[in-house]
């Protein structure tokens, strides 16, 4: 806005130097100059995020349909899919037809206000050059510099809800980055027993994401895994099979009741030598594009070497 306004009273200050009468009739066209800037800034960017938003959604949908490719084919259900692609964009095309037909009304309007400015401005140009001896270079030194300048404060205009958005994706991202964790992954405080067993217990334990704290995942489990069994936590989507992994390793901290670990609190244990006695393979695990054993040893924090690989790679990684 800064720069939209200083060019517009630079362009106003020059212009008046050269020809203050040309100046104060060019004025007077300002607002119309503007309002053109405004709706050709507010076009492109209404365009643009209605274009970015079908190909966003779309291209989600691909891609959740590729993973699952086997499911799909297995099912029969392709043309289902092909027909949802279908339908995400033949809604986004039709909005965004709609738009662009309004916003031709308004560039049709737009350009022949243009029209009648020209018009009118180098009618009293030829007054001015027959009965003023204005010079022909001065005469476009004016219009363009009053014209051009009052346009580009339109369309600078037209993007201060985009700039408020970056300011308030800007702050967010900053608080993100400044947070700090409740569980510090690298905190060296804690238990380190020399011997585990691997009784693992859960009494009435709580849990709800901070994400959605009035969404309950756990309500009350209790649940004895003891050594040298093999046990199998069985539910639909979303009851809290991963969670109850997740909180053994300290992803997250339960709300109220206990996890223990050979009967000590994990909250009391250190976290690095909690998680080193624990081994997981989630459901889609985050592989590098090595061996599965270079994949295990980057996941070793007391490691200084990788096979294969040099310390300082492997520091940069790490």
């Amino acid at each position: 806005m800064c720069q939209g306004f200083s060019s517009v009273g630079l362009a106003i200050i020059v212009a008046f130097i050269i020809s203050w009468k040309l100046s104060l009739v060019m004025c007077a066209f300002v607002p119309v100059t503007f309002v053109s800037g405004l709706l050709t800034g507010k076009s492109n960017t209404n365009t643009k995020v209605n274009g970015k938003l079908a190909i966003e959604e779309g291209g989600r949908l691909t891609t959740e349909i590729i993973e699952n490719i086997k499911t799909v084919v297995s099912l029969g259900r392709e043309k289902y899919f092909l027909s949802q692609f279908k339908t995400i964009f033949n809604r986004k095309f039709r909005k965004t037809l709609l738009v662009l037909q309004s916003l031709v009304i308004f560039y049709a309007m737009t350009y022949s206000m243009w029209v009648f400015i020209q018009a009118y401005s180098f009618g009293f140009v030829y007054y001015l050059i027959l009965h003023d001896n204005l010079a022909v270079q001065n005469v476009y030194k004016v219009y363009a510099t009053i014209t051009f300048s009052s346009m580009i404060l339109g369309r600078v205009y037209s993007q201060m809800p985009d700039q408020r958005k970056a300011k308030s994706a800007a702050k967010t991202s900053y608080k993100i980055i400044t947070r700090v964790s409740k569980i510090d992954s690298m905190d060296e405080s804690g238990q380190r027993p020399d011997r585990v067993v691997g009784d693992i217990k859960f009494v009435n334990v709580h849990f709800s994401y901070p994400q959605r704290p009035e969404i309950k995942i756990l309500n009350g489990l209790s649940l004895n895994v003891n050594r040298d069994h093999t046990n199998a936590l069985v539910g639909s989507s979303g009851c809290g099979k991963s969670t109850t992994i997740a909180l053994l390793l300290r992803f997250y901290d339960i709300e109220s009741g206990s996890i223990t670990l050979d009967g000590v609190d994990i909250r009391q244990l250190n976290i690095q030598w909690l998680r080193r006695q624990i081994g997981l393979v989630s459901q889609e695990p985050t592989l590098f594009n090595y061996s599965i054993k270079q994949n295990i040893e980057f996941g070793d924090c007391d490691r200084d070497e990788v096979s294969g690989f040099g310390s300082t790679l492997f520091s940069r990684i790490h």
